[in-house]
């Protein structure tokens, strides 16, 4: 049985300028990009896998998307880690919410937002 996975797939102005924010800021590495020069490109942080893509023909699309990404434990830590990296941050610092996860946003240099969160131990 192949197991399946979701890969968000982005879409920025600046493929340069996100790479930059992704590895530097949140702490992705880059794990490919693709074309001469590069417009199509994947960072990964840990298990989490996001592409970037630089398309001309996407200018109605860029600042649109919206990832959530769950944390296993230690979204606090990464929190502090992303703000002194001088993250974006939407709204408040991570808190639990009444549906049962601790979580904050952040948007990428294009408006895409970020949200990464943990469950509330059991």
């Amino acid at each position: 049985m192949i197991p399946f996975q979701a890969t968000p797939v982005l879409h920025v102005k600046n493929l340069t300028k996100s790479l930059v924010y992704y590895t530097g800021v949140l702490g992705f590495k880059a794990v490919f990009s693709w074309g001469t020069p590069p417009f199509y490109a994947g960072v990964r942080y840990k298990s989490v896998v996001i592409h970037l893509n630089q398309a001309p023909d996407a200018t109605d699309r860029r600042g649109k998307g919206a990832v959530y990404i769950f944390v296993s434990s230690g979204v606090d830590r990464y929190y502090g880690k992303v703000v002194k990296a001088g993250a974006k941050i939407i709204g408040a610092p991570p808190q639990w919410y009444e549906y049962g996860l601790k979580d904050f946003k952040l948007a990428d240099p294009d408006g895409n937002w970020l949200s990464f969160g943990e469950e509330r131990p059991a």
